[in-house]
Formats: structure tokens, C-alpha cells, sequence
């Protein structure tokens, strides 16, 4: 039945770009990273075309933000390699100018790591977009009426949510003695809440447009970038945040995910995540965030942006069918829908960023999948496909927003990533062209990001560049 529904979206027809109004054509103008390989987009992006591997060896304590306590985390959790960023939040609010008073009073003691990461990945994308003034406040190429803030997480802050109910096991067990010091604050309510990551740069920022929190699994930054674009498309703001965030990971977390089977166990930080290998074991589990500037194309235009690239197409599905072990289905309808017919042919040469977790079976059916979609396509251009988490691990809610940034930057730069340990290609994936080992340098006419996430959850973006 997929097979058939995804010939059906194949046929249809979309108007040329040159038929829609600029209100309704999306592009980005900024984008801010935080990623295992560096701290802004460009540098990350270098050290991924470059080959660089962003895995290490895990602190199990320290990444718990415990060295104090004894059997925290849980010891029995087999993996041993993660992708963990090195930010200084006081560094980084200086550099940006935003350690005033008021900064100060909604951060200190209401915002956890993540929603600090959030604002500052939120101000960078703005400085990016040359939307941000150098005495910290947004430039005058904004209306902070017209500004929206959609950024997505996966939990909330569980490092203080698990540290918290450990330290009330604690005390009910008394073992240790709190009698010191309150073991909440007034605003460790606000710590905890996964709206923070949208709502804090929202109020820093001053911005009255839409404003809100989502959450879809591993597709989450992607469902994130699509509902901003359905914000601008309606005039509802005239730029938009969007993105998301997932950082830091409790280790308690990796036990969950050693549990369900899909965390790869090797000790080398070079081989623990391997997309579409045959000895793939599962992925590493990673931290980071991305939050894009979205603008629409007349906006842009009015205050003469520098844009990166254009929004071209946007499709979710879903398999229906398991929690945790995915089907395909969802990947060939939305693939199908945005590799429409009357636009793949002469796109030039299509870059494909693959969701490639490394697990056994979430790549098996991804791989499966595009060729039931592309075998459809009678005149299939030139395409080449790859996936980042080779490099950067599985960064969970902020993994698709990442990746997606590095779709944008590979038509920007003209040039592909590849799947830098991939040595023996999985069955399922030969007669599709993944780049092994070396980046490709290729103008790139059309790139496709996939995201996908427990449930069936499914996503395709494609970007393209931008011509006038």
C-alpha cells in the first residue's frame, strides 16, 4: 500500500518558484550551533567536512554533575562514548552582551543548562542573520512584534529533574544530611520545564509573536523548523527561532537506551557510531542544539539579508504501525511527497542527509525505504547521501535541527559530508550512493534532510539555493 501511495505523491504537480508570492517563499539568514564539533555553524561544519570525530570517552560522573556522590549514575550502563559540548555560559552571555541585571534575574536560579543554551544559541543565529545589535539588544531589522520563538526539546532539564528525586531518596533515607540548605528553590520549577527552551529566549528577546515548545521525538527540531514556516506562510510574524536543543544528558538516560537495545557499546569513539555499516550496534548518544532564523523572503529582501538557503519543501508521516521498531512507511510517503514530480528532474545534483542512527534496524528500513521511493522516479538526477552522526553522535531532539544546518551549509559551501568509518556497506544500502570516507565537492541543486523518532515519527525537509 506504500509502495502505492507514494507513486501517487510522485505525480503531482507543484507551482514553479517564480509563481509564489515572497511572503510565502522561506529562507534562512542565520543559524546557531552548539555541536561536539565546535561552537558556532561554520566551524562545526569545517570540522565535519574535514572528518573530524566529535565522540569521546564519558566522564560518567562528571557528566552526571555529581563527583560528590558515590554510585551515581547508575554503574551498570555498558556504553562508554558520547558527544558531549564544552560551553562557558558566562563566556558565551559576555561575548553576546547579555550579563545585565535583567538577564541576570531571569537566569540565576530559573534557568537550567539547556534553556541557557537555548537563549545563547538563539542570540548567535541572530548575530548570524545580522539581527543582533553589539550592545546586546535585537537590531532595528526586526520587530520584536513580528518575532517568533519555536525551539523543541526532548525532556526538559533531567539532569536537575534526576538529581533533584535522588537527593529526595536521600534525604527520606538519610543518608545525607540537607538540613543546611532547602533542597528547592523558588524557581526550580522553572528549571525543570521543557517550555523554558522556547520561553526564555522568547522574553529575553522581548518577542511577542508565537512562542511555544514542541516535541516529536528525534524529529522534534525539524517538526520545530516546519511549524515556523507555517507561521510565516500565514503572516502570523516575519521572522521566526526555530530549532532545538537537547543538552545536557543525565547517564541515567543511557540506561533507558541500553535497555531498549539501540546504544552501541564500542569503547572507540571513532567506531561507536557507524550509519549504515554492516557491524553497526546502535549510536551514541550526544548533546548539542541548532536554532535557525527564518525569514520570509520579502522581509529578507527588505532589509537586503544575506541568505543561506531557501525552504523548498516540507512533508511529516508517520509508519502506524510499532513504538520503537520502524516500518519505512512513513519515511516513503513523506519522501515521496517532497520528491515531487516536475521538480526532481532538473534540480542538478541532490544531496541527501539520511537520519542514519546506526541501529540495526531503524537503517535497515531507512535504506529500504528510499529505493522503493527512488526506483519510481524515471529520470532519478545525480544524488548523493551520507549521515552526521558518524561524527557528531545522536544528539536526539537537537540531532535533526544539527543536521538540517548542515544541509544548508553543504549548498552554501558547495560540498558534501561523508560517512567518514563506513567500511563494509549493510546490503540493504548498496545501489544507493553514500559517500564514504572523503567529502564531495558538488554544486548541490536540492538537499533532503530525514529525521524520524520512536512512534513512527516522521520528517523530510528540502532545501534549495536561493535565486532571486
Amino acid at each position: 500500500m506504500s509502495e502505492r501511495k507514494a507513486a501517487y505523491y510522485l505525480q503531482r504537480e507543484r507551482p514553479p518558484t517564480h509563481e509564489i508570492p515572497d511572503e510565502h517563499r522561506i529562507v534562512i539568514t542565520g543559524i546557531g550551533m552548539y555541536s561536539v564539533l565546535g561552537n558556532n555553524a561554520e566551524s562545526s561544519f569545517q570540522r565535519l567536512i574535514d572528518g573530524e570525530n566529535g565522540l569521546s570517552t564519558l566522564d560518567m560522573q562528571r557528566q552526571a554533575r555529581r563527583v560528590d556522590l558515590p554510585g551515581v549514575p547508575d554503574p551498570h550502563i555498558k556504553a562508554t562514548v558520547a558527544g558531549v559540548i564544552d560551553v562557558d555560559f558566562n563566556e558565551e552571555l559576555s561575548k553576546f552582551h547579555l550579563k545585565t541585571d535583567s538577564v541576570k534575574k531571569r537566569i540565576n536560579n530559573r534557568a537550567g543548562e539547556q534553556a541557557k543554551l537555548s537563549l545563547i544559541t538563539s542570540v548567535q543565529a541572530l548575530e548570524n542573520a545580522g539581527l543582533w545589535h553589539p550592545k546586546g539588544r535585537l537590531a532595528k531589522g526586526v520587530d520584536p512584534y513580528d518575532l517568533g520563538v519555536i525551539i523543541g526539546t526532548l525532556i526538559g532539564d533531567s539532569t536537575n529533574f534526576i538529581n533533584f528525586h535522588d537527593e529526595i531518596q536521600r534525604k527520606k533515607d538519610k543518608t545525607t544530611d540537607y538540613t543546611s540548605r532547602p533542597l528547592f528553590r523558588p524557581g526550580s520549577v522553572l528549571e525543570l520545564e521543557s517550555e523554558r527552551v522556547a520561553t526564555l529566549p522568547g522574553i529575553i528577546l522581548k518577542a511577542h509573536g508565537p512562542t511555544h515548545s514542541v516535541l516529536g521525538a528525534c524529529a522534534t527540531g525539524s517538526i520545530a523548523f516546519m511549524e515556523a514556516c507555517d507561521v510565516l506562510k500565514k503572516g502570523s510574524a516575519e521572522v521566526m527561532l526555530a530549532g532545538a536543543v537537547d543538552a545536557p544528558f543525565h547517564p541515567d538516560e543511557m540506561a533507558a537506551y541500553q535497555a531498549a537495545g539501540v546504544l552501541s557499546e564500542e569503547t572507540d569513539p571513532k567506531y561507536a557510531n557507524r550509519p549504515f555499516d554492516v557491524n553497526r550496534e546502535g549510536f551514541a548518544i550526544a548533546e548539542g542544539s541548532t536554532v535557525f532564523v527564518l525569514e520570509t523572503l520579502k522581509h529578507a529582501k527588505q532589509r537586503n539579508a544575506n541568505i543561506i538557503a531557501e525552504v523548498d519543501q516540507y512533508e511529516e508521516a508517520a509508519d502506524g504501525e510499532h513504538d520503537s521498531t520502524p516500518n519505512g512507511f512513513g519515511l516513503e510517503i513523506a519522501l515521496a511527497k517532497t520528491l515531487a514530480t516536475g521538480k526532481c528532474p532538473g534540480c542538478g545534483a541532490i544531496y541527501m542527509g539520511k537520519h542514519g542512527t546506526g541501529t540495526t534496524e531503524g537503517d535497515r528500513q531507512e535504506a529500504l525505504a528510499i529505493k522503493r521511493v527512488l526506483k519510481q522516479i524515471e529520470k532519478m538526477p545525480e544524488m548523493y547521501m551520507s549521515s552526521h552522526k558518524a561524527q557528531i553522535g545522536h544528539a536526539r531532539a537537537a540531532s535533526s535541527a544539527i543536521e538540517l544546518a548542515f544541509c544548508a551549509l553543504a549548498i552554501k559551501e558547495g560540498v558534501m559530508p561523508a560517512v567518514t568509518n563506513l567500511e563494509n556497506l549493510m546490503p540493504q544500502a548498496r545501489g544507493l550512493n553514500v559517500i564514504r570516507k572523503e567529502a564531495v565537492e558538488k554544486e548541490i541543486g536540492l538537499a533532503v534532510k530525514i529525521a524520524a523518532g520512536f512512534g513512527g515519527i516522521t520528517t523530510v525537509i528540502s532545501l534549495k539555493p536561493y535565486t532571486p
